[in-house]
């Protein structure tokens, strides 16, 4: 539940009306400027909107979605844009974020000379300080639809969309330290590439059931 104050800032940090009164009160789009991507198709004299309105007002749904489903049902929410919007936290961009450079990953792969595929061995050949990460990365990539269970039949989305977080952290944080596109071994460069297409899919499932939707690019 938002309480009415923060309402209230929210509605003016988008220019809305914030007085008390409640008749005949212009919506928040409605008191935009012309040219703003929160036009309608009608206020845009049919024309469709430019991809890069079209991205920003995907990331703005992926953001408001996810804040609301990260807290419990019984929370009470004090909505706040920066937190929502923060690209490098607990946020629906973020999630958007990891979606977006996963599927940048696999088209780089697709235009590189080299073959992605090279023999996929065993998983022996990766090192030390590679493999735990790795098998980290696999067991909670096959808990998932444990986690959407468990979070559909509790009401509970809070959960998974911290588990969802939590992934995207772990595989940022894999990547960073063991890149697949500029890795020499082709062995090794197999397993990343089939960690990676896992990835995708499981993330894109979890992004589903949230309701967030990816921008092409960000």
């Amino acid at each position: 539940m938002i309480d009415r104050p923060t309402a209230k800032r929210a509605a003016a940090d988008l220019g809305g009306d914030t007085d008390d009164h409640t008749e005949h009160r212009p919506s928040v789009c409605a008191t935009k400027a012309p040219g703003s991507w929160m036009q309608t198709p009608k206020q845009r004299g049919g024309q469709r909107p430019l991809p890069s309105t079209t991205c920003a007002l995907t990331i703005a749904v992926g953001a408001l979605r996810y804040f609301m489903i990260k807290f419990h049902l019984n929370s009470v929410i004090a909505f706040d844009f920066k937190d929502a919007l923060n690209f490098e936290g607990d946020s629906g961009p973020y999630l958007q974020y990891t979606m977006v450079r996963t599927n940048s990953i696999l088209i780089k792969l697709a235009a590189d000379d080299r073959s992605p595929w090279g023999q996929i061995g065993s998983l022996d050949i990766l090192d030390n300080r590679e493999l735990p990460p790795y098998w980290e990365l696999i067991l909670n990539l096959s808990q998932i639809e444990l986690q959407v269970e468990y979070a559909l039949e509790n009401l509970d989305l809070c959960s998974l969309a911290s588990f969802t977080y939590s992934l995207c952290q772990k595989f940022n944080h894999y990547y960073h330290l063991f890149p697949v596109i500029s890795e020499p071994d082709s062995r090794v460069r197999s397993l990343r590439v089939a960690l990676v297409l896992v990835f995708k899919s499981k993330l894109e499932k979890l992004l589903r059931t949230m309701g967030i939707p990816v921008p092409e690019k960000m």
